[in-house]
Parts: C-alpha cells; sequence; structure tokens
C-alpha cells in the first residue's frame, strides 16, 4: 500500500518561507544590533582606559616630580591630549590646604579633570603632596 501524498503534503508554501525569512531577518538585524553597541562600549572603555593613562602622565611630567613649597601657590593649567585619534580637554587645579595652625597636615591638592565623553563620564585624578612626607592619591 501506498501512502498517498496529496499536493498540501509535499513541501512548504509561500507564506511559511515568509514567515521564516522575515523571523530570520528580525532575529540578524537584533543581534547585529547587539554587536554594534557591544563594539562601541568596547571603544569606549578603551578610550577611557587610555585617557586614565594620560592623565597619570600629566601628573607624573607636571606635578609629582616637584617638591611642596614649588607646588604651593602654583596654578593650573590646561590643554588637550590625544586619545586614541580623539582629541580631548584637561585642566588642572592646585589647591592649598592648611588644616592645622602647626603646618604638618598642609598638603596641596592636585586635580587632573579630563573631559570623557560627557560630564557624566569625565575622568577626574585627585592627589595630595603633603609639606612632610609622601604624596597620597
Amino acid at each position: 500500500m501506498k501512502a498517498s501524498l496529496n499536493k498540501r503534503d509535499a513541501g512548504f508554501s509561500l507564506i511559511e518561507v515568509m514567515v521564516s525569512i522575515l523571523i530570520l531577518g528580525v532575529l540578524v538585524i537584533g543581534s547585529s544590533m547587539a554587536s554594534y553597541q557591544i563594539g562601541g562600549n568596547i571603544q569606549r572603555q578603551q578610550n577611557k582606559r587610555e585617557a586614565i593613562v594620560q592623565a597619570n602622565a600629566i601628573l607624573e611630567r607636571d606635578y609629582w616630580n616637584k617638591t611642596f613649597s614649588e607646588l604651593d601657590g602654583s596654578v593650573g593649567v590646561s590643554g588637550t591630549i590625544d586619545v586614541n585619534g580623539r582629541s580631548m580637554n584637561y585642566t588642572t587645579q592646585l589647591v592649598s590646604v592648611d588644616e592645622d595652625y602647626d603646618g604638618i597636615n598642609d598638603y596641596v591638592e592636585i586635580r587632573v579633570d579630563i573631559d570623557h565623553m560627557d560630564a557624566e563620564n569625565d575622568i577626574v585624578f585627585v592627589s595630595r603632596r603633603y609639606r612632610h612626607g609622601l604624596s597620597r592619591v
């Protein structure tokens, strides 16, 4: 006995093929959008990491090698740095703080602020150079 195949059982209809292509297209577009966002996040993190290295270099080059007396009364500077081909502005501020009358805990606070993307993602390094003793970050 042969099982009879009618025309409907022979394959897929055009509607079924079109629906499956539509579903496949939506999945491909969704996954490509997710990949694009992940790639953007990775690039932002790499830029941020490089900006942190640059901020550390600014501190080391301009301030960490100076004595307390050289820093006391100094003014901050501003400029631009190149981070992975992107120019970012930075500013440094120096603030003298007198914590007590005998001068033991006096320090100069050194702040490096790099404008990275937006105000929410700015990179800020703060270091202190004490009159007596080592700097504390």
